[in-house]
């Protein structure tokens, strides 16, 4: 069994460096992009991100606007390079990857302006800044 596995993985190997290389998705049954259920996830899906990025600016306690707006764009692009990028870019399609970082970007730089612009730190809350006047 561990000798046909090896085999099996050498194999996989041996067509990923000789390429060509595709990926297929596969559903027997068809699939509607446009179905209310998909339509109704992917925005769930959307909202609970937002979600997660306000969540973490009021963990953060961060005053400044930039500073919460860093923070949520910081934080977004180290999923992105965590999850994103090293699957396409290390595995399939480089050219996929480039395209989705980019649209992620874009996508957390917007999500960290709207958010930062949004949620704004209560009076007492976070570190107080003293000046020292001398």
């Amino acid at each position: 069994m561990a000798a046909r596995h090896a085999r099996s993985v050498r194999h996989f190997v041996e067509q990923h460096k000789s390429g060509p290389f595709y990926k297929l998705s596969y559903i027997r049954e068809g699939v509607d992009p446009n179905s209310p259920r998909k339509l109704t996830i992917g925005s769930l899906h959307h909202a609970i991100v937002a979600l997660f990025a306000v969540v973490l600016l009021m963990l953060s306690g961060a005053g400044r606007f930039w500073g919460r707006a860093c923070l949520v764009f910081v934080g977004g692009m180290m999923g992105t390079v965590f999850i994103t990028s090293p699957t396409h870019y290390g595995f399939t399609c480089p050219d996929y990857a480039t395209g989705a970082v980019i649209y992620e970007s874009v996508s957390w730089a917007l999500l960290a302006v709207v958010t930062a612009s949004i949620c704004r730190p209560r009076a007492g809350d976070g570190p107080e800044r003293q000046v020292d006047p001398s």
